[in-house]
């Protein structure tokens, strides 16, 4: 894992002199580079929020997420279109995330998903647990009681969730896996349970439909 990192390191040097610096600086132990790479994120002048969103949702999802889930995800999460994801993945979380053969984001090992969920991390991308579950959970239910859902199902309806594009691959997600993530909410986030009243009340439409 360190070799990796390493490699992935030095891959974005453009000379000899910056491979040779990279060499004299790094630190032996993979935890050590994870926090700098952490630290690296930090200096970032952009892109903050839509890396911390990545890192929460790859570390904290039921299970890995396709690239088009993740983006729908992100989009009903922080309000906006995100564009070209794949490469914001590797621009700003290269160093943890990866994009694996199938098209699902992961962590780019199960120790630098343990490192971020560790309370020790003292950067402003440390994940808290309850927090994040809070986070995800808000997002789930957010889609599930948005119009692209409500029935009736029509023929206008179809098109429009069709057009609906990334939030729509979101879908499969939100519906088998908001549950888990609502088990591990903060309990006194009113928002949630006004979310979940929400989402009862138009669960109930749909049956009676």
């Amino acid at each position: 894992m360190w070799t990796v990192l390493v490699l992935n390191e030095i891959s974005n040097a453009y000379s000899k002199e910056e491979i040779e610096s990279i060499q004299q600086e790094l630190p032996r132990e993979v935890e050590d580079l994870y926090y700098r790479s952490l630290q690296s994120m930090s200096r970032l002048s952009r892109g903050k929020q839509l890396a911390k969103a990545i890192l929460t949702w790859t570390v904290c999802s039921m299970r890995p997420l396709l690239l088009v889930e993740l983006d729908g995800a992100i989009r009903i999460q922080l309000r906006e279109d995100i564009t070209r994801l794949d490469e914001s993945i590797k621009a700003l979380c290269g160093q943890l995330v990866i994009i694996d053969k199938s098209g699902r984001v992961q962590m780019i090992h199960k120790t630098a998903r343990d490192f971020l969920l560790s309370g020790e991390v003292e950067s402003e991308f440390w994940v808290r647990k309850t927090d994040t579950h809070t986070q995800l959970a808000r997002a789930c239910l957010t889609y599930l009681t948005s119009d692209e859902i409500k029935p009736p199902l029509t023929a206008r309806r179809r098109s429009n969730l069709q057009s609906a594009g990334a939030k729509s691959e979101f879908r499969s997600y939100a519906c088998t896996s908001f549950s888990y993530h609502l088990v591990r909410t903060d309990p006194l986030a009113d928002d949630i349970l006004q979310l979940f009243d929400k989402f009862l009340q138009c669960d109930s439409s749909r049956k009676a439909f």
